[in-house]
């Protein structure tokens, strides 16, 4: 084989973690940079379900955390999907080329991607092209790359590379038999199909209304078939939300184990709606409840792995709301928060030392800040 300057590719490929609606973590892929805009390509089973995903680079030798704009386009049975970085700083990104032509059968390749855990972040692999397959094999439509290049879970959306340096496919899985394994058959979607992907042209892939309908198929043991829809969008949603909250507290009262968490959805959705202040009157009822059942203070309950996440989503309410004041002591205890159960550099963390830095330098509220929380090093 061949040999290939890796370097000069490496710092383009990326590490991709995601998160779910409670920003709890989901798993994590790879992926590449293709242009200086950050566009990001990966296989969409990798972005499948995230609310929220987070792509870590290598930057001269430093570990750095963006977020995702939006997803400009994919498709799940093509198994590729292309994101826009969010990059306020205008840091130049690396980026790797697209080959424009398909690969020929025993060319050789190697793969750049994230296997098993993120400590082995862009560990490489050699091999070739064993078989190209023109319409597809088993879940995946259009032209699959047979490779000989071992790689396992987690290096999905990593990048494929020929002795030119271009991309020639995206490593999308492996089969499953034993036997397979141990021969390294492995698979990668063409880079050809990039060209007609369908637009999305959202935030995540994830529609939150299905996934809420999916909550509500679940409500607590009130079946109503109109729960059951597909159709339902979140308005609808939030309608029915409200009715079952209703009809739990006339049948059991108001202090009951499943009441708060409706409660929660509702103010949920309500943010979703951008309806802030009726999103912190639903979630303050759930609060509420969850003080009273657990004894425990506002801040203790905010700071259970349960509800973590709602101090920063206060936050948002009372800046969208102009109650700035409150806005700041939400920020600073969602920091607090944060830090102490992902740790100081988590990107969660590090989001609300941002946002509490800004608030407080325009309230002239700076020595409300921890001095820890003024120093720490943002991504």
């Amino acid at each position: 084989m061949g040999q290939l300057d890796i370097e000069s590719l490496d710092n383009a490929v990326v590490l991709i973690l995601t998160y779910d609606i409670h920003e709890e973590p989901i798993g994590h892929g790879s992926g590449f940079i293709i242009d200086q805009n950050g566009t990001v390509v990966t296989n969409y089973h990798v972005i499948d379900n995230a609310y929220t995903i987070i792509v870590r680079l290598d930057i001269n030798g430093k570990l750095t955390d963006f977020e995702v704009e939006k997803v400009i386009s994919g498709d799940h049975d093509i198994d590729l999907a292309t994101m826009l970085l969010k990059n306020p700083g205008q840091i130049n990104l690396p980026s790797l080329n697209i080959s424009k032509s398909l690969p020929k059968k025993g060319e050789d390749c190697w793969t750049i991607g994230t296997p098993f855990k993120e400590d082995f972040m862009n560990s490489v692999t050699e091999g070739i092209v064993s078989n190209i397959y023109p319409e597809g094999l088993g879940n995946w439509d259009g032209y699959i790359l047979q490779v000989s290049a071992p790689f396992s879970e987690g290096s999905s959306g990593g990048a494929l590379v020929n002795s030119f340096g271009e991309v020639i496919g995206v490593t999308c899985g492996g089969h499953d038999h034993e036997t397979a394994a141990r021969a390294n058959i492995n698979f990668a979607v063409w880079i050809g199909e990039l060209e007609e992907l369908p637009s999305i042209n959202k935030p995540t892939v994830l529609d939150t209304t299905v996934y809420y309908n999916s909550q509500l198929s679940q409500s607590f043991g009130i079946l109503l078939e109109d729960f059951r829809a597909d159709n339902l969008n979140i308005e609808k949603i939030l309608e029915y939300y409200v009715q079952c909250a209703e009809l739990r507290t006339n049948m059991f009262g108001e202090y009951q184990s499943e009441l708060p968490f409706i409660y929660e959805y509702i103010g949920l959705l309500y943010y979703e709606l951008a309806n802030f202040e009726l999103a912190i009157k639903w979630i303050f009822k759930s609060l509420d409840i969850h003080q009273k059942v657990s004894e425990e203070s506002l801040l203790e309950v905010l700071n259970s792995e349960r509800h973590c996440g709602l101090a920063f989503k206060l936050a948002v309410c009372y800046e969208q709301t102009k109650d700035l004041n409150n806005a700041l002591t939400y920020y600073i205890e969602s920091v607090k928060i944060n830090q102490e159960h992902f740790g100081r550099l988590h990107h969660k963390t590090k989001n609300a030392v941002r946002m509490a830095r800004k608030l407080a330098q325009d309230l002239k509220r700076e020595s409300d800040l921890p001095e820890w929380m003024i120093t720490i090093r943002e991504a």
